[in-house]
This record gives structure tokens, sequence and C-alpha cells, in this order.
């Protein structure tokens, strides 16, 4: 602007000097050596202007350390709508475009896998995990030193013995879906599926709910089994997760069944996906942490909803339906284990669950150990 400005008034003055004959030889080197000194000094002042204004407004995204970063997904319960390693994929692309020069590698991998990975001393720089999978990474994590706003009761399942090693970010919970209302809060032959890790009981012995008969095969079924042999009339309520939640609303929604009672419970959850650091390399650990706090951004939170799972921060991100009926149950004080139980400890919170089904045993109490 300034240069186009004294252009102007360079012509303004020399069509002046046309007009005065007298001085005008004078003027035109006056005006010739100030054209000159102008270009030779605009260089050094404003275009050292404008580089100083353009390293001012990237200076926030330069990094020690560019390179690529390995993250390993491990799922140990069924997610949403969307897998969760499409959704770190997404947000990885999102992480690359801010930040230039760091490209993040995300491998879905079992818990058998990062076994056989850890035996062989191969670690990732990121480990996103879930209850059953926490036991083998807890002696490959660093302790987080930074602070987190994720909810008090939620954040406590990754710390062990007062040091925070992981940090949830994916909010799972319990349902039970039924053809009609529960009476006197009991349940009639109730079914229900899972796996080694998670006690999916917990939920509706916590909910305090009566249980008259259970589906024999529910101790040995996954949570897909469970869902198809619920629709085959196998039992009559099912005790499920939010990704049941979705397929019923999917053939509510398509006429295929007819509308469901829905009943979430509040009050426990131990679906919720971790992630944490391993590499030991300081420059690396500092992107890990940014990354971990992209995914823990209210941005990022919110974008939950689009994969039907729910945030760890204390913030609705659902408007209306079931899964904001959901989410206010889950929005509620939860109790929770530590992801880094052992298989042992595991199997005996289920062996305690079994126990409160067939006798009148205190459940609360026996459980209470295993409380964060």
């Amino acid at each position: 602007i300034s240069y186009n400005l004294f252009l102007l008034i360079i012509f303004y003055i020399n069509m002046k000097i046309k007009k005065i004959p007298v001085l005008k030889l004078s003027l035109k080197v006056i005006v010739s050596v100030m054209l000159i000194l102008y270009l030779f000094f605009a260089p050094t002042t404003i275009f050292k202007t404008l580089r100083q204004n353009q390293n001012l407004s990237s200076k926030q995204i330069e990094l020690e350390y560019e390179g690529v970063l390995e993250l390993w997904n491990i799922d140990t319960f069924e997610g949403g709508s969307v897998s969760r390693t499409r959704f770190l994929e997404k947000q990885a692309q999102k992480f690359e475009s801010i930040y230039k020069g760091i490209f993040i590698l995300v491998k879905n991998i079992t818990v058998e896998q990062l076994q056989l990975n850890l035996q062989n001393n191969n670690k990732p720089d990121l480990v996103s995990f879930g209850i059953g999978a926490g036991a083998q990474l807890i002696t490959s994590l660093i302790p987080l030193q930074a602070t987190y706003n994720v909810r008090n009761d939620l954040i406590k399942s990754g710390n062990l013995n007062n040091i925070q090693y992981s940090i949830p970010y994916i909010l799972g919970g319990y349902l039970l879906i039924n053809d009609t209302e529960y009476q006197n809060n009991v349940i009639t032959n109730l079914g229900f599926g899972g796996n080694e890790y998670h006690n999916t009981l917990v939920s509706v012995l916590y909910n305090q709910f009566k249980i008259n008969s259970v589906y024999q095969f529910s101790q040995n079924q996954d949570s897909f089994t469970a869902y198809d042999r619920y629709l085959e009339k196998n039992f009559q309520c099912l005790l499920g997760t939010q990704r049941d939640l979705y397929r019923v609303l999917n053939r509510i929604n398509n006429g295929s069944i007819n509308n469901r009672n829905f009943t979430f419970l509040s009050g426990f959850t131990d679906l919720m996906q971790h992630i944490g650091i391993c590499t030991t390399n300081f420059d690396k650990q500092q992107i890990c942490q940014k990354f971990i706090q992209h995914l823990l951004s209210l941005d990022v939170q919110k974008q939950l909803a689009n994969i039907n799972m729910f945030s760890v921060l204390d913030t609705s991100i659902y408007s209306s339906g079931e899964f904001s009926l959901m989410e206010k149950s889950l929005l509620k004080s939860l109790k929770t284990f530590s992801v880094f139980l052992s298989n042992t400890e595991l199997l005996n919170i289920k062996q305690l669950c079994k126990k409160a089904l067939t006798s009148n045993a205190n459940f609360i109490k026996e459980i209470n150990k295993y409380w964060v």
C-alpha cells in the first residue's frame, strides 16, 4: 500500500513539474533520487517486517521433531457406529495438517498381537487401549505430566500408585433393551454377551435390578451373538452397550422390528478407551502429548457423536434422541475399574457377579476393593 501511495505522489509531482519549466530539471533530479532511495531501503524495512509477521504467525507450530509417529489401537470392546481406528486416522489427518512434518501411522492390533510385539521389545510411540490390554502395557507407558480437563471420576482409571499413565478419551456405557417395562426392577430371562475383559453384569447389579433367570449361554457368547439371539427371541431382555443401541435403533427406523423399551444404566462403566505414550524420545513425547490434548479438545470430543460414542469431558455432545438419554445417565458420577487390572482380577470380579446371581450376597460390599 505504501509503495503504491508513493508512486502516486511521484506521479502527481511529475505532472506539476511539467507546468513549471524553471523547476523542471532540478525537481526531476530530486524525484529520481527519492525513488532510488525508496527502492533501495524498502526490502530492508517493509519486507523485513512482513517476514517477521509471517514467522510470528507460524511460531506456534514450529516443532523440534519431524517424522513418523506410530500409534497402535487395541480394541477390547465394541464401539459405536464407526471403528475407533478410523476415528483415530481422521484425527491424525487433522493433526498433521496443523503440525507440518508430522505423520501419524495408525495400526489396529489385537491383544494377542500386542503381547507378541512387547515380547519382542517392539513398542509404539502412542497406544490406544481398553481394559484387558492395560496390564500388559503398564511397564511400557511413561508417566504423564500434563494436566487434563477429563472428568475426575474417569481419569482415575488411568492412574496407578498416584501416577497417571494413561488418559481416557472415549466413553461407552450399558443399557437394558426389552419389549416391555420392568415390574419392581425384576428382570426375567436376561441375556448378555462380552469377553474375558469386561464385566457386563456389574452394570445391572450395581443398579440393583433383580434377575430371575439368565440365558444359559450368556457367559460364553460375544456381544454380536447376544444381540443376534435376542432378535431371535432366545431371551426377553438384552443387556448391551451403545453398539446394541445403534443396531436396534437402525432396525426400528427401517421397520424391521417394533419399538423397544430402553433402560440406560448409570453409576458404572468399564467401557473406556485410553491413550498413553510409550516412546522414550523426549521430542517425540512432546508431539505425542500435543496429540493427546488434540483428542481431548472440545471440538474433537463433540465429534464422538458422529461415531455414537460419548465424551470423557463434563459436557453434553447430543441434543436429542436415545443417545442423548443414554448420555444423561453417563454424565452422572460413575464407578469404574483401573484400566490396568490383571486378567486374574477381572476373572475374580466375574466370579463375584455369578455369586450375586445365585445368592443374596452383598455384591456392592464385596466389589468395593476393585473401584478406583
